[in-house]
This record gives C-alpha cells, sequence and structure tokens, in this order.
C-alpha cells in the first residue's frame, strides 16, 4: 500500500505530460473556456424529421423559441400548437425548454442559443403538437464565427419534401 500512495503523490494535471513532448508553446483550454470563446457568432443545425431535413444557420444571439419559429418556416408548418425542446434528446424528460404558454418553465424564450452550452454533432429533440407528436431531431453541424452577426436565421440546405402537416380530412 505505500507504492500506491506515494504515486499518488506524484499527481500532474493531464496537460503536463503533453507539454513535456511539444514544449512551452502548448496552449491548454478547458472545455468551460471553448465554450465561452463559441458562444458568438452563427450556429448551422441540421434538423430532420421524416425522411427531409433543413440546415439552418441562425445568430447565437437568438433565442429558442426563434429557433422553434424558423424550424415551423423551414418545413412549413402553422404556428398554432404546444412545444418543447428536449436537450437530452429524451421525450418527456426533466432537461428541457417549454413553450411560454407552458404552465412551468424554464422557457424557450428565456435562453438564446449561444446561452446553451451545445457541443459540436450533439442531437437534442424538438417535439411539436402534442395531438399529432411531431417529432424532431435537431443536430449541431458547426458554431461559425461570421464577420457580422446573423439577424435572425436562414435555410441554407435542403432535402426532401416537408411533410404535410394535416392530413387531408374529409367531412362527408
Amino acid at each position: 500500500m505505500k507504492n500506491m500512495k506515494k504515486s499518488y503523490e506524484k499527481w500532474e494535471p493531464f496537460s503536463d505530460a503533453f507539454k513535456k513532448l511539444f514544449g512551452a508553446k502548448l496552449q491548454t483550454v478547458t472545455v468551460q473556456e471553448y465554450r465561452k470563446n463559441k458562444l458568438r457568432g452563427s450556429y448551422i443545425f441540421k434538423v430532420s424529421t421524416n425522411g427531409a431535413w433543413r440546415k439552418i444557420k441562425i445568430s447565437s444571439e437568438e433565442t429558442l423559441e426563434s429557433l422553434h419559429s424558423h424550424i415551423l418556416i423551414a418545413f412549413e408548418f402553422v404556428d398554432e400548437h404546444l412545444f418543447v425542446f428536449f436537450m437530452d434528446d429524451i421525450l418527456y424528460s426533466d432537461d428541457c425548454y417549454n413553450d411560454v404558454r407552458m404552465d412551468s418553465g424554464p422557457y424557450a424564450e428565456d435562453i438564446k442559443i449561444g446561452e446553451l452550452d451545445l457541443y459540436m454533432w450533439q442531437s437534442f429533440l424538438y417535439f411539436y403538437d402534442f395531438g399529432d407528436s411531431w417529432r424532431f431531431r435537431v443536430q449541431l453541424l458547426d458554431v461559425v464565427e461570421d464577420e457580422e452577426i446573423l439577424n435572425g436565421a436562414i435555410i441554407i440546405e435542403s432535402e426532401g419534401d416537408a411533410p404535410e402537416q394535416y392530413e387531408d380530412w374529409s367531412w362527408e
């Protein structure tokens, strides 16, 4: 047991091993510092449902509620139902941001895209219309530090026809 105790006394930060290999030029950046540097700019999300997808570029200054609106525009849906973003990609989890019309928060209108602490390739679930249960997978593809901050959002690429929001109803 004495030898094990001594080995713990010689603990050094993980990055020190790389400093020995690469010299003093090695910059160590923590995950938190990296994320802080990526807060401003434009986020590119791939949003997909039913075999169709859209890439949406949106400013870090926009809210999740704004992303909700742009997803509906991209898929030609009418905005008349409640929605939730499940950030851990699990339907009905507690890690979510709700429509402001729901009974409890946190609310999508209160959080900016750049404040979400997202990581590259992270996926989350956008759930729209609790009756028809539309599920959209949202995945972060890139964070672009624009020369000029994008105002709002734009669709930069798409594939597949948007599904019909409502079935054709026959009232005969």
